[in-house]
C-alpha cells in the first residue's frame, strides 16, 4: 500500500521500485527505492504533486537515489535498525558502483521516533535536527549517508503529505478521522487503495499477510466514512444505471418521479394489466366508457325496462309501424278517448 501511494505522487523524472536485488545471491532488501532519472534534460525539473515530505530529498541536485523503510503503525524503529538500515544503503551502494555517498539518502517513515533508534544513531555519529519549514521531518547529520526521518503523526498534517495518515496509530483507532484531512482527489486515491485491499479477500495466501484482518477492516472503516463525505456525483461516477438502482425495491426507485412521467413509458396493455373491470373504468364518464363499442353490442346487454328508462312516449314509438303500436291492447283500450265517430269507424274496422 505504501509503494501505491509512493507511485502515485513519483514526479516524472524519478522511478521507484518495491524490492532490490543486490547480489547473484538472493539478498532483497525490504524498502521501496526511489531513482533520479540519468537523462540531464529530466533531471531539471522536477515537479512536485505530494509527499513532499518524501521527494523534497530530490531537491538537493546530488541526490540520485534514495531508500524509504516505512514502519508499520503497530511496529516501532528499533535500535538494531539503525544497523540495519545503514548496512542496507552501504550494499545498495556496492551493488550499483556508487562513488559519492551524498548521492544516496535513507528516509524512515514511522509514527514517532523512538528513543532507542534515536540513542543507537546518535552513537553512530548522528545529530538531528528537526526542519522548521517541513514539521515532521528530521535531518540527520553526521553519518555517512544522509538520513531524514519522517514523523506521520505530525507531517501527515501539511498539504501534500496527507495520505500519509494512514500509517499513523490515530488512524487505526478512529479510520473515519482521514476524512478530515484528504482532499477529493486524494479521498478518490485512497478509495482506489482500499478496493486494492478488499481485492485480495479470498485469495490464496493471503493469511500470509501481516495484520490482513485488522487492514481490512480498517480500510472498509475509513471507505465507508469516505463516501459519506464525498460529492453525489463523485460516489456515484462511472457506475451503470443498473449498479446504481441494485438493491432498491420498486417504492425507492419510484420516489421523487411523476407518476405521470412513469406511466407514459410502458404499453397500454403493461398499464391494464392485474386492473380489474372497474379499476379501469375509474373516472371516466358514460361518452368515454362507450367510446369504440358497437351500439346493438351495448343495448343488448340492458333488459327491456332499462332501455325504455327516461324516454318519453314519442321517443319509445318512434320508428313503429300502427300494427307494432297496438300490439297488445284490448279494443276498449284503443278507442278510449276517442270521438263517437271515429270509434264508430275503429270498431266497423276491427
Amino acid at each position: 500500500m505504501f509503494f501505491q501511494v509512493v507511485k502515485r505522487y513519483l514526479p516524472t523524472c524519478l522511478t521507484a521500485s518495491e524490492e532490490v536485488l543486490l547480489s547473484k545471491l538472493p539478498h532483497r532488501i525490504d524498502v521501496v527505492i526511489v531513482r533520479r532519472d540519468p537523462d540531464p534534460a529530466a533531471m531539471k525539473t522536477l515537479l512536485l504533486q505530494g509527499l513532499q515530505a518524501i521527494f523534497n530529498r530530490f531537491l538537493d541536485p546530488q541526490v540520485n537515489h534514495a531508500l524509504l523503510e516505512l514502519k508499520a503503525p503497530n511496529d516501532a524503529l528499533s535500535r538494531d535498525d539503525a544497523f540495519l538500515f545503514v548496512g542496507h544503503a552501504n550494499l545498495y551502494a556496492a551493488h550499483n558502483h556508487l562513488t559519492d555517498p551524498a548521492e544516496v539518502v535513507l528516509i524512515t517513515i514511522s509514527d514517532g521516533l523512538s528513543s532507542s533508534f534515536r540513542e543507537q544513531v546518535e552513537r553512530m555519529g548522528g545529530v538531528f535536527s528537526e526542519l522548521s519549514e517541513e514539521p515532521g521531518v528530521w535531518e540527520v547529520q553526521g553519518l555517512a549517508f544522509g538520513l531524514f526521518c519522517v514523523d506521520v503523526d505530525v507531517a501527515s498534517r501539511s498539504a501534500g503529505n496527507h495520505l500519509l495518515y494512514t500509517f499513523t496509530r490515530r488512524f487505526i483507532r478512529e479510520p473515519g478521522s482521514v476524512r478530515e484531512l484528504l482532499t477529493e482527489d486524494e479521498a478518490r486515491f485512497f478509495l482506489y487503495l482500499c478496493q486494492q485491499v478488499v481485492q485480495l479477500r479470498g485469495r490464496q495466501n493471503v493469511n500470509l499477510l501481516r495484520d490482513y484482518e485488522m487492514l481490512t477492516q480498517i480500510t472498509d472503516e475509513a471507505w465507508a466514512s469516505i463516501l459519506r463525505e464525498l460529492p453525489l456525483k463523485t460516489r456515484l461516477a462511472g457506475l451503470t444505471a443498473e449498479e446504481r438502482l441494485k438493491g432498491l425495491d420498486p417504492e425507492e426507485r419510484l420516489r421523487g418521479l411523476d407518476p405521470e412521467e412513469v406511466i407514459h413509458r410502458f404499453a397500454p396493455e403493461e398499464r391494464l394489466r392485474g386492473l380489474d373491470p372497474e379499476e379501469r373504468l375509474r373516472g371516466l364518464d358514460p361518452e368515454e366508457r362507450l367510446r369504440g363499442l358497437d351500439p346493438d353490442e351495448v343495448i343488448h346487454r340492458f333488459a327491456p325496462e332499462e332501455r325504455l328508462k327516461g324516454l318519453d312516449p314519442e321517443e319509445r314509438l318512434r320508428g313503429l309501424d300502427p300494427e307494432e303500436r297496438l300490439r297488445g291492447l284490448d279494443p276498449e283500450d284503443m278507442v278510449k278517448g276517442l270521438d263517437p265517430e271515429t270509434r264508430a269507424r275503429l270498431k266497423r274496422l276491427l
